[in-house]
């Protein structure tokens, strides 16, 4: 097993000011320097340092607690999404990522022996990040046993009362204690919010069983539209404290005890073709009004053909068409994959 990193003094990193950088994963001492992506307004209200040692690129100085918390306020894009678009999201997370355990003889043996009350006795799957609940009630009807956990107490009792599905709110450390261990544990854009990766992590590994797989899904610091988009990314956000690349969320991951790390990436069905892209739709208002027109026509008519665009032209409204929509995608799970360097979400599976 990979040794654990040492406790991690982020006395220097909480504190505003002119303080020396402490990198929140590897603990990494040097003087700040320059930020690699500066503030920007209440869009951006921190800086971003990359640590010269592991790679991560994360809030400088770091945010006590509280102020990290306060930036999730009813302006919290994630629970401002129109419900199809939730739908279609939760459809492409569990294609990506969930879908080829079901031809796994473990996931099959355990759909087989329950029958119709397969829901109840399938492999274990932790959710954490569930939101109102779509992915996890998804994957319970696919046949998981499925345990949500999100810091909103509002999406929870959304997520319990409308699916009836076993949920939590709260942080995972304070109910490690209580969980048993899950076969699978999914962290769907989560990882880019946590204000400790290594504790976090590391408080993952004690709730996944023993060969048991661990899932992330996190914007792609090293994927080409970072790399052209600049500080105009739409993965820069107020609320993405901490950005990886393949190189740093691998050795983080090793470093905190998983084996067989793969990584790879893809794009969020609703920015694959250049023209839904925030980052060139920015640059094409710059342009005078008829030659930014005939551009984003051009554009918009190359954009066809893209692996996840049904899913934009017909999202499923509700849980039985979402089900549908996986049940035609499934045996393809891969579908729309591609390098680390390429997709605009960098994807890791690793193993306890």
């Amino acid at each position: 097993m990979a040794t654990m990193p040492h406790a991690i003094n982020t006395t220097a990193a909480t504190a505003d000011g002119d303080a020396g950088f402490v990198c929140v994963c590897c603990g990494k001492e040097r003087r700040a320097g320059l930020p690699v992506v500066r503030s920007a307004g209440d869009a951006r209200p921190f800086e971003l340092h990359r640590c010269d040692s592991c790679g991560v690129v994360q809030q400088f100085p770091r945010w006590a607690a509280p102020k990290i918390t306060a930036l999730y306020d009813q302006g919290y894009y994630v629970f401002a999404e129109r419900e199809e678009h939730r739908w279609a999201r939760a459809v492409q997370q569990y294609v990506i990522h969930l879908a080829s355990f079901e031809a796994t003889p473990a996931f099959q043996d355990a759909h087989r022996a329950t029958g119709a009350a397969h829901h109840r006795q399938g492999l274990r799957l932790l959710d954490i990040g569930c939101a109102r609940g779509h992915l996890a009630a998804l994957a319970r009807q696919r046949g998981w046993r499925v345990t949500g956990l999100d810091l909103s107490a509002d999406a929870i009792s959304e997520a319990a009362v409308r699916f009836g599905l076993d949920v939590r709110a709260g942080s995972l450390a304070s109910h490690a204690g209580t969980l048993m261990p899950f076969d699978v544990i999914l962290l769907g854009d989560v990882i880019e919010h946590v204000p400790d990766p290594v504790r976090f992590l590391q408080d993952v590994r004690k709730v996944l069983m023993p060969g048991g797989t661990l899932c992330i899904d996190t914007p792609n610091w090293g994927g080409f539209w970072r790399r052209w988009g600049g500080s105009g990314w739409l993965g820069l956000n107020r609320f993405h404290i901490n950005l990886f690349d393949a190189e740093s969320l691998g050795g983080l991951l090793t470093r905190c005890g998983f084996t067989g790390v793969h990584l790879a990436a893809y794009t969020h069905y609703r920015y694959q073709g250049w023209i839904a892209r925030p980052e060139v739709r920015r640059w094409i208002s710059w342009l005078p009004g008829f030659l930014g027109w005939r551009i984003g026509r051009f554009l918009e008519k190359r954009g066809g053909g893209r692996a996840w665009s049904h899913l934009v032209a017909n999202p499923p409204v509700d849980l039985d068409a979402a089900v549908q929509r996986v049940q035609s995608l499934a045996a393809n799970p891969i579908v729309g994959m591609q390098s680390p360097t390429r997709g605009d979400n960098l994807i890791a599976r690793a193993s306890r």
